[in-house]
């Protein structure tokens, strides 16, 4: 059996392969939507430009396939090893192991900027800059999607909010000038500290491979203070830069644009909730109830939002003060401790749905409680 002390290295080791990303998460696909779109919006591209973009990254996607089916296995089989050995209370070799993965990611980076520059060349002009933007930005926007998933508000990338929002298409070239500004603020100050994360990770896995490494030293300790530092950075100047490009825009899309924002930094939050589905299905059709029952669930469904819209921002409030608390131990160990303000707040969203169920039963006369959807049947969906 290993020792204590190989099993809390298990952990350490566990978290930090969680980031950039593990050989299964690696895609063979060029370009997401999200990503094309980033693509489109900053090469500005248009009609028959664009299904150019869509041959090149086409291509680019049997290429990155290729890169993965090569090095799929290889990785794979690096961290086999280091899984037996930590089995057998050895130090796992995670720079080894981490290695791999950053190698291959280097590749199918390498390919995606190929498909840009090939792009640029087919299109004409000098469009290096451009290039290089893009590069910026697809490199930003992988890396965030990793990083994200642990921490809210980062994956509300601020491309993806501004085509939800149907931001690009409403500017006028002022606007335009200075939202594109904005964003290149935003890719910079970004990439600063992704840059600095990757090598903060690279480090620590140099580090926690060293032979007879003390997983208990004050290496550790500093290891994970320096994380949650660094995270509470990224996601405090993602905050600020995003507050900076919504602040280029025509006031008029101001709030679509951090409706957006919202509902992508915190889709638990703004999912769509039982009393918003039923409304909407229930006043879907005019046939289905009598004028003073659908008067009655209108007004219902007015004062329910304000409810809803309260109930939002306290889980939203707490979701962040549990991350803002974060604890080296929670790092360390990996647990996600609930707070009570979090577990208070998820109740009353949940409390919510079932006074809204109650109250559609006792407004809608019982020959019509079938079109009542039950709560068993309301499965969270992100708002569109």
């Amino acid at each position: 059996m290993p020792t204590p002390s190989r099993l809390h290295i298990a952990l350490i080791l566990t978290i930090i392969a969680s980031t950039p990303a593990q050989a299964q998460q690696l895609s063979a696909e060029a370009l997401t939507v999200e990503e094309r779109d980033a693509v489109i919006l900053t090469m500005r591209l248009s009609g028959d430009e664009v299904d150019t973009l869509d041959e090149f990254a086409a291509l680019a996607t049997l290429e990155r396939q290729e890169i993965i089916d090569t090095q799929r296995e290889r990785i794979a089989s690096i961290w086999r090893a280091q899984a037996e050995a930590a089995q057998r209370g050895e130090t796992p070799d995670m720079e080894a192991a981490m290695g791999s993965i950053w190698e291959t990611w280097s590749q199918l980076d390498a390919t995606q900027e190929r498909m840009l520059q090939d792009l640029a060349v087919t299109l004409g002009d000098d469009r290096t800059e451009q290039v290089e933007r893009c590069v910026l930005r697809l490199y930003r926007m992988r890396m965030l999607a990793s990083i994200g998933v642990g921490l809210s508000t980062l994956s509300a990338d601020p491309l993806a909010v501004s085509h939800d929002a149907g931001v690009p298409a409403l500017l006028d070239d002022e606007h335009a000038e200075r939202f594109h500004a904005a964003m290149l603020a935003y890719d910079r100050a970004i990439a600063k500290l992704l840059r600095e994360h990757d090598r903060f990770q690279r480090d620590a896995a140099a580090t926690f491979s060293r032979d007879g490494f003390d997983d208990q030293s004050p290496e550790v300790t500093t290891y994970f203070e320096d994380m949650i530092a660094l995270y509470a950075e990224i996601k405090e100047t993602h905050r600020e830069r995003c507050d900076a490009i919504v602040a280029t825009l025509p006031l008029g899309t101001r709030s679509e644009w951090n409706n957006a924002w919202l509902r992508r930094a915190y889709p638990e939050v703004y999912e769509r909730h039982y009393i918003e589905t039923a409304t909407e299905i229930l006043l879907a059709d005019g046939s289905k109830l009598h004028a003073e029952e659908r008067e009655a669930i209108e007004a219902y469904a007015v004062s329910a939002q304000a409810h809803l819209g309260r109930a939002r921002e306290k889980l939203r409030r707490a979701i962040d003060d549990a991350e803002d608390r974060i604890t080296v131990v929670q790092m360390r160990d990996g647990t996600d401790e609930e707070t009570e303000d979090l577990a208070d707040a998820r109740e009353r969203l949940r409390r919510l749905a079932s006074e809204g169920h109650a109250r559609f039963l006792a407004i809608i006369a019982p020959e019509r409680h079938r079109w009542i959807p039950p709560l068993a049947q309301q499965e969270p969906e992100a708002s569109q």
